[in-house]
């Protein structure tokens, strides 16, 4: 009966293979030329994650990160008139995240001592909304001078905040009444950051720096100057709890029928290569081949979609032999 199961669960995926689009088929030369000759925001319009690539090769990162700030990070806001983003170095902050990386780190450190402070702006700074995950990231790396960045920032803020306008959350009435579209449109208050969030946050991160002062008592104090409504719940992102990629976990070797010159040849051959790839595969129902990206060294990332989730898996070819790794799982 088990075999049957299984039977019929190949039988089942190879024809919803055979019932979808092919992949999408990239090689690594493609992607790093895309994004050097025009921008990290193409990559993005082609629905692709920068940071796949360093899954391939982890030593493509600082190209990666430096394409990444060959852009402004500005951007026009959709629907306001003399209003900008000025966005967050998101792939740069996952490299750093995600495998160790001192050059991404030291990129974050002159990026946030870039950022301006101000009482209202016409432009959203991406990076205040969310400032202690930031911050959390380079207290992870501590590079020299944090510290004494950070007390300065947290002095002038603070001096900001005593002339800065409360700043006003929506309840959660308000919020109920809201449609989805009307939640996206820009509001007066994104204009203005919250001087006294933003003090607190610092605080928090310079604690953990061991600064005297900057303690329990502090922290207690500023929080009641705070209007954000989930102030009680607040909790700094310790920097300590970032987890690198491990590519040692749900690690499957299959001894090929045939011998390939390259993995592009492999991944090209797509009848071939599903069939491989389904007995590497735990729950391979409905399983379909969503986006592979090879290069020359034999590796290639490989994203995959099903009925219930997605799936990323680093691939290997070693002579006859294709290694599996499983990346990253979604359940739905």
């Amino acid at each position: 009966m088990k075999i049957f199961l299984q039977l019929l669960c190949t039988i089942i995926c190879i024809n919803s293979f055979g019932q979808t689009k092919p992949p999408k088929i990239w090689s690594v030369d493609d992607f790093i030329k895309i994004g050097y000759t025009k921008g990290i925001s193409k990559l993005e319009s082609l629905n692709f994650d920068f940071i796949n690539l360093v899954y391939i090769d982890s030593t493509l990162a600082k190209k990666i990160v430096d394409i990444e700030f060959k852009s402004t990070f500005y951007e026009k806001h959709s629907d306001s008139v003399g209003i900008y983003w000025y966005n967050r170095p998101k792939n740069t902050e996952e490299i750093a995240s995600k495998f160790n990386d001192k050059y991404a780190a030291a990129k974050l450190f002159s990026y946030y001592k870039s950022l301006p402070k101000f009482i209202k702006s016409d432009t959203i700074y991406g990076v205040y909304n969310n400032l202690d995950s930031f911050l959390s990231i380079l207290l992870y790396y501590n590079p020299k001078g944090l510290k004494e960045k950070l007390k300065k920032d947290f002095y002038e803020w603070q001096k900001i905040s005593k002339k800065a306008p409360i700043k006003k959350y929506l309840n959660q009435k308000e919020m109920r009444a809201m449609n989805f579209m009307e939640s996206l449109k820009l509001k007066k208050s994104d204009l203005y950051p919250d001087c006294n969030y933003l003090v607190f946050q610092l605080a928090n991160a310079i604690k953990l720096l061991h600064e005297p002062g900057f303690d329990n008592r502090l922290i207690a104090q500023l929080k009641k100057k705070q209007t954000y409504p989930y102030i009680d719940a607040y909790q700094f992102p310790i920097s300590k709890n970032h987890e690198f990629v491990n590519f040692q976990n749900n690690v499957i070797k299959i001894k090929l029928g045939k011998r390939y010159p390259n993995i592009a040849t492999l991944v090209k051959d797509s009848k071939g290569f599903e069939k491989i790839l389904l007995q590497g595969i735990e729950n391979c129902c409905a399983v379909r081949v969503y986006q592979i990206i090879y290069d020359k060294n034999n590796k290639a990332y490989v994203e995959t979609s099903r009925n219930n989730g997605s799936d990323g898996y680093r691939i290997c070819l070693t002579g006859n032999y294709l290694t599996i790794e499983e990346l990253w799982q979604i359940m739905e």
